[in-house]
């Protein structure tokens, strides 16, 4: 209590409540004019939001009418784990012959689909493990005009949104971004909520630490039902408010080129690979389709992982495994970051 009635008297000012000021003490401080100094870029913390055309989600905004919705898409995963895996428990009891059949082909088709995820993640290692220490940055194309332009304007916004996260976790995040060997390329813009517990400290901490570590730095602050009362709080509203405000700073700066700005969505406890920019920049500039595809980046569940449980450790590898072996070979959905 003592310390917040502390700041309250600190951030105090008498030009701000002129009422409470006496005549004389107006006189004496006419007598000695000061310039009204303009606060600082570190003082002006949340200083990106949405702007112009980005200020209001229209799609938000509008209201449906008796609207119901019966059922969500999501929603057929539970019907296939709670209905269709468990048949031949609940099928016995009618059609034995049936539930016999259905076991073996579920059994022959799990193993199958469990060998092909198998041999596409060991393809996937082997890969990546002959290739993370290339040098992607000297084999981006430079022989036209066009695409040394291209290379030289090349950026990355990457966007990361969070609520309650320790400070610890959101900076061992930034720092794998700092690291980058693309680092100057990178626009970081740090999404925090409105009910983040000390949301202003922990912004000015991120700005004064990591102000200067890439091309571009922000951190923005996503208020409550921003888009309207149909909003959700989590972190789709936050990455809307997020990524709004930060294409309207990029238009501000004059940087918005499409043709040559990636945008990656990650989460506040995603460690890349030094050279993840790198390779992403290269991909982006020479494939053919860079404009249609997402860019879907494998995800191992390691921190900590000799500390976790069993069960945890044996989960962590298999994700692992079928999103090397499933999710991305065969452009099944998308997973964290992308």
């Amino acid at each position: 209590f003592w310390l917040k009635l502390f700041q309250v008297f600190k951030c105090f000012s008498f030009s701000e409540f002129p009422s409470l000021i006496s005549v004389s003490s107006v006189a004496s401080m006419s007598a000695q004019p000061t310039a009204q100094k303009q606060p600082s870029w570190w003082q002006r913390i949340f200083t990106t939001a949405p702007r112009g055309q980005y200020a209001v989600d229209e799609k938000q905004q509008v209201v449906k009418e008796n609207e119901f919705i019966l059922m969500r898409w999501n929603l057929l995963f539970l019907i296939f784990d709670f209905i269709v895996i468990p048949l031949p428990l609940w099928i016995d009891l009618v059609c034995p012959i049936f539930a016999a059949i259905y076991g073996l082909f579920v059994g022959w088709l799990g193993a199958f689909l469990l060998t092909v995820c198998a041999v596409r993640s060991l393809q996937a290692n082997f890969l990546m493990k002959k290739v993370v220490d290339d040098t992607w940055e000297e084999k981006i194309p430079r022989g036209t005009e066009e695409e040394k332009r291209l290379a030289d304007n090349l950026q990355h916004l990457v966007m990361m949104c969070g609520y309650k996260e320790p400070m610890e976790v959101i900076c061992q995040s930034i720092d794998s971004l700092a690291a980058q060997s693309a680092a100057h390329r990178l626009i970081v813009v740090i999404g925090l909520e409105e009910g983040t517990p000390d949301v202003a400290e922990k912004a000015a901490r991120l700005k004064e630490r990591y102000g200067r570590s890439f091309k571009r730095f922000h951190v923005t602050k996503h208020p409550k039902q921003w888009a309207g009362g149909r909003e959700i709080r989590c972190k789709c509203s936050n990455a809307n408010y997020t990524m709004r405000a930060a294409v309207t700073r990029l238009e501000e700066y004059g940087d918005l080129d499409l043709s040559c700005t990636t945008a990656t969505s990650c989460d506040t406890d995603s460690i890349f690979a030094p050279r993840y920019f790198e390779n992403l920049g290269y991909q982006f500039l020479t494939s053919p389709k860079a404009k249609e595809v997402v860019w879907q980046a494998p995800l191992y569940y390691n921190h900590f992982l000799n500390e976790r449980p069993f069960y945890v450790r044996a989960i962590g590898i298999m994700r692992a495994a079928y999103m090397l072996g499933f999710l991305i070979p065969f452009n099944i959905n998308t997973m964290s970051i992308f």
